[in-house]
């Protein structure tokens, strides 16, 4: 059985991504539909690509991606089809793909301008759901549109800077618990006494479960992405931080001119 799976901002309290799904029950054979995520923040960019990257792996080899942040959608900004082995990730040229762009075995395919969609505001259910169609029914690029250098499009969004004596790091995801999920790899701290600096707030406490902070106390963990997330025991880190998807926030080596908050 072939997998598609969705990501987008579209949320689900709205009709597009039943109309999407709608279309892609055109394909010859059966499938599989994964609603892997619709509650990116509108037109965030960052977010998707960096979730893409780092849970595409869990899913199986014949998984197919229709990637949809687009706030360009019906400007002159490129769709694409990125094939890895046998997946494909299709979405607009605008940074979501750069994960699978960044692979060494991407053949990258311009979606062609023969594919005419039939409104300028919805790609997700107009271009990028009968390309994925097509791909399906006839495995041909050829179908798709020109190939292209990599070299060409959009890479993944910066997430992180490093600084001499630490980095900026954008907060990539908050979930419904409030956990405030960063870019950063534990791995790339180097010193041992780093502090989060979150709107002036510095953290300094590391622990390994949320049950080592008490009730209400704020803490940084490596969480399930594999990197820094500033969290909670039993409350909301972001509304008690005041921060949200997409803003920088600072580590440093020791945290200079900041209230206390651990």
């Amino acid at each position: 059985m072939e997998r598609v799976v969705l990501i987008t901002d579209f949320g689900v309290n709205d009709l597009y991504v039943g109309q999407l799904k709608g279309v892609l029950c055109g394909a010859s054979m059966e499938i599989q539909i994964i609603d892997f995520f619709h509650d990116i923040p509108p037109f965030n960019i960052e977010s998707a690509a960096w979730l893409i990257s780092r849970c595409q792996h869990y899913f199986p080899p014949k998984s197919h991606w229709i990637c949809v942040v687009d706030p360009g959608v019906g400007t002159p900004r490129e769709a694409l089809l990125v094939k890895l082995g046998e997946r494909v990730f299709i979405g607009p040229d605008n940074g979501i793909l750069g994960w699978a762009l960044s692979q060494e075995d991407a053949q990258v395919h311009r979606i062609g301008t023969h594919w005419k969609p039939a409104s300028a505001t919805f790609h997700g259910r107009d271009l990028f759901a009968p390309v994925l169609v097509d791909w399906l029914n006839y495995r041909d690029l050829n179908r798709i549109g020109p190939a292209i250098q990599v070299a060409q499009c959009q890479p993944m969004p910066a997430l992180l800077i490093k600084k001499p004596h630490g980095a900026q790091v954008k907060i990539t995801h908050i979930d419904r618990f409030g956990n405030v999920v960063t870019a950063l790899k534990y791995i790339d701290i180097c010193w041992a006494s780093a502090a989060l600096v979150v709107n002036g707030i510095s953290i300094t406490k590391w622990v390994k479960t949320f049950a080592d902070l008490r009730v209400g106390e704020v803490g940084m963990l490596v969480g399930g992405f594999g990197t820094v997330e500033i969290v909670a025991n039993k409350a909301h880190a972001a509304s008690m931080l005041s921060c949200k998807c997409g803003d920088w926030v600072d580590f440093l080596e020791k945290s200079v001119d900041a209230k206390n908050g651990d």
